[in-house]
């Protein structure tokens, strides 16, 4: 019986984390997504300003970035790779996908 409630809680603590890192990413993503919205319709400084906001960023380890700008548009999607500890145990390359996403519009000034 010890050893199910031990792995039922490394469980709950991987499911956990898995929501809390995606949590932390998905606000850092809509940080960005708003950093470079500040720079449009210059859709080069609007890329630039977003990709140097999560750099900036320790929390920010993923190295699969995309970032599409339009003149009213900036749309940033960051993917990474969650481990969990639990399936660590069973399979050491087991990974989880964790990607987020975000995009910010602006609105006509003559609508």
């Amino acid at each position: 019986f010890i050893p199910f409630l031990f792995a039922l809680s490394v469980v709950g603590t991987d499911v956990a984390t898995y929501y809390e890192r995606r949590g932390r990413l998905q606000r850092l993503v809509d940080d960005a997504a708003i950093a470079g919205h500040r720079h449009l319709p210059d859709t080069a400084r609007a890329r630039t300003a977003a990709r140097a906001f999560l750099n900036g960023h320790e929390a920010f380890l993923s190295t699969d970035l995309s970032i599409a700008t339009e003149s009213d548009q900036i749309a940033v999607e960051v993917g990474e790779s969650f481990r969990p500890t639990f399936a660590s145990f069973f399979d050491r390359s087991l990974t989880i996908p964790l990607v987020v996403s975000s995009a910010v519009r602006s609105a006509p000034l003559d609508a």
